[in-house]
């Protein structure tokens, strides 16, 4: 028996592809399609922030923060061009950023970060700073994880990223995802603080 000939690639992808542009025309996300507005976090325009509020896709309810990239900073981003510092600068600092986005009452969802810590404080001493960076996630205001570093003799450029994972099971039709710094106050200020980058979730899907 002759073996049976393999459909070319190319006709597959013309039988995929429909599907695919099928879905997202329903508002249904492709398998693994990211439901965070700019995860890359991203400015509005090219280059880096400082002391500002303004992330497109994200709302910045507390203080403020620094967007970030190897250009003024030395400090290499862990995906992309940029990432935050939840420390801004300047007074009242400390900032509380969120994102809502649409889930699935009962479905499952994976959300994934970076998280690092600013080493520069030890270049440029501010009063009081910590050399600890850390950072408080919460999901529909209820805490789902805190993350920290220890900065003290690491490299001025070496922000020792990881990556994290958090598990969640939605309870609404809409979920809250909130990221909050643990570094400075009014009474303790910082511009040194914890950093985030490229923040994903996705629905866990059942093989």
């Amino acid at each position: 028996m002759l073996p049976m000939r393999q459909p070319a690639k190319w006709k597959i992808l013309a039988l995929i592809l429909p599907l695919v542009g099928v879905l997202l025309l329903a508002g249904i996300p492709a398998r693994g399609a990211n439901l965070i507005l700019n995860g890359a976090l991203k400015p509005a325009s090219p280059g880096c922030r400082a002391a500002t509020t303004n992330l497109p896709g994200w709302t910045v309810s507390a203080g403020n923060i620094d967007i970030v990239d190897a250009t003024c900073s030395g400090i290499r981003p862990a995906y992309g061009t940029y990432f935050v510092d939840l420390t801004g600068s300047g007074a009242s600092d400390v900032a509380t950023i969120s994102q809502t986005i649409a889930t699935d009452v009962g479905q499952q969802y994976r959300l994934t970060f970076d998280f690092g810590g600013n080493p520069q404080w030890q270049d440029f001493p501010y009063p009081n700073d910590s050399s600890y960076k850390a950072m408080a996630v919460f999901v529909n205001g209820a805490i789902a994880g805190i993350y920290g570093v220890e900065t003290a003799g690491a490299s001025v450029t070496d922000a020792q990223w990881i990556r994290h994972k958090i598990l969640f099971m939605a309870a609404s039709t809409s979920t809250e995802i909130t990221f909050e710094s643990l570094n400075g106050s009014i009474s303790n200020p910082s511009v040194f603080g914890p950093f985030l980058d490229w923040v994903i979730v996705v629905p866990v899907t059942r093989e």
